[in-house]
């Protein structure tokens, strides 16, 4: 399939994948994200279970008609995946460096609004302002020169800025740290509704490659092609040449807080389904042009979407497949890595496997997947006659393949301050902490003539 987005949703509609319009008049501030919640939100974004249906908003007070929910739907993202990503052999392939493209399409209008006229949502009351959620931040190191690439929350303050949440210990953390050493602005660009495929790398974990390898190199290899870049109009930084909407900016040295309020200062709901703590301090990006593709389409998430959990999952389970086989290739052959949206397609990981031993090191495979994966809380190990994907199957198998005292490995770790059951106060007064933990649910070898199911003699 070609990777933009413009193409994506034609292709998709000629596979027989509708995408729905509404035409009614609905601001996005709580109207778009509460239809879009209350019609196609899933786990954790509701109670509802399955596939979300995507919308176009055509008529939301500004020229961007919204998009939501394209990837709500594996089935969809699997669509939007080429045969050739993601593949066992990808990690073996050359190296492919970004390609630079000429008059994009993403500049072909330089727009007179300022991030006002842009329709960021807002979700719910309680939030601490618009967000744009589906932006993807581009930068480059100062000193080595490296490409990042990585979404990020941004609070809209006001036409011209905006605040950045900035996790330590990621790329763009890097590049804004050298920066402040020098004492220099970081130049920037934010790019929204970028090809569907792009999104889907740019959330490959940096555990996948080794130190100094460019991520953007790293997509391409995975990808099979080049990655289209582009040089922005205003600053040094680069963008994705395919990529809807462009806004140029740089990351000043002026901080500013999330929130306004003084008591319960939330940012927005988040990926696990919980309000989000808003943050201090945050690094505050001023806003130096917004640029576009002609009739441009402006692509966002629900904060607690399954969209943001199938972005996050997709690069987690290849990521974890070729690690795993690798390592526990003796032990048995891995059949699939499934990482579910109740845990926001980071916190829980489902291993489908077929045993070769009676013994397999399950503390050890704990240990190593949280090396690779450190936001991991919960890995379950399965048979592979168990449809690991029906929450149901994966239930009967806990209920009926597994026992607490004989069949949890269990150990303490830090914990993840956004799922509320690992912050402070809830196991550990002074620290977040967390149990990480791995549940055999498979059969014992020794014994499996007592685990036959029925479908299998009839």
């Amino acid at each position: 399939m070609s990777f933009d987005l413009r193409a994506v949703l034609n292709q998709l509609e000629d596979s027989g994948v509708s995408i729905k319009t509404v035409g009614d008049f609905m601001s996005p501030t709580y109207e778009i994200p509460g239809h879009y919640m209350n019609n196609a939100a899933t786990v954790p974004g509701s109670g509802k279970t399955g596939h979300e249906q995507a919308y176009i908003y055509t008529n939301n007070g500004t020229q961007f008609p919204v998009l939501m929910g394209l990837f709500g739907n594996s089935e969809i993202n699997r669509k939007i995946l080429s045969e050739s990503c993601f593949r066992d052999d990808s990690l073996h392939r050359k190296d492919l460096s970004p390609v630079w493209v000429d008059k994009p399409v993403c500049q072909e209008s330089h727009s007179q609004l300022d991030l006002l006229s842009l329709p960021a949502l807002k979700v719910t009351p309680q939030d601490a302002g618009a967000f744009f959620t589906s932006g993807v931040v581009c930068a480059r190191h100062h000193k080595t020169g490296a490409y990042t690439s990585s979404i990020h929350r941004l609070k809209v303050v006001d036409k011209s800025h905006v605040t950045l949440a900035l996790r330590p210990g990621s790329g763009l953390f890097s590049c804004y740290q050298e920066a402040l050493r020098q004492n220099k602005t970081l130049p920037i660009s934010i790019c929204i509704g970028i090809p569907p495929v792009y999104y889907l790398l740019t959330s490959l974990s940096t555990a996948r490659f080794s130190s100094g390898i460019c991520k953007l190199k790293e997509m391409s290899k995975v990808l099979g092609q080049a990655i289209r870049i582009a040089k922005n109009v205003t600053n040094a930084a680069y963008c994705y040449a395919d990529s809807e909407i462009v806004i140029e900016g740089e990351m000043t040295t002026t901080t500013c807080n999330e929130s306004n309020r003084k008591a319960e200062a939330y940012s927005m709901p988040e990926f696990l389904g919980y309000m989000g703590e808003a943050k201090e301090n945050l690094p505050l990006v001023k806003i130096t042009g917004i640029f576009h593709r002609e009739n441009p389409i402006y692509q966002t998430f629900l904060g607690p979407g399954k969209e943001q959990s199938e972005l996050l999952a997709i690069p987690t389970e290849i990521s974890l497949k070729e690690v795993v086989r690798k390592e526990f290739d003796q032990f048995f052959d891995l059949m699939d890595v499934y990482c579910p949206s109740y845990g926001g397609g980071q916190l829980s990981v489902i291993l489908s496997i077929r045993r070769k031993s009676h013994f397999i090191p399950f503390s050890e495979l704990r240990d190593f997947i949280y090396e690779h994966h450190p936001l991991c809380k919960h890995v379950y190990v399965v048979d592979d006659d168990i449809d690991h994907l029906s929450s149901e199957d994966f239930l009967w198998a806990m209920t009926t393949r597994f026992q607490v005292s004989q069949d949890t490995y269990l150990r303490k770790v830090p914990g993840f301050i956004m799922d509320p059951s690992q912050y402070t106060g809830y196991m550990n007064s002074k620290d977040p902490e967390s149990d990480l933990t791995l549940y055999d649910l498979t059969k014992p070898l020794k014994i499996s003539n007592n685990f036959v199911r029925y479908q299998q003699i009839l």
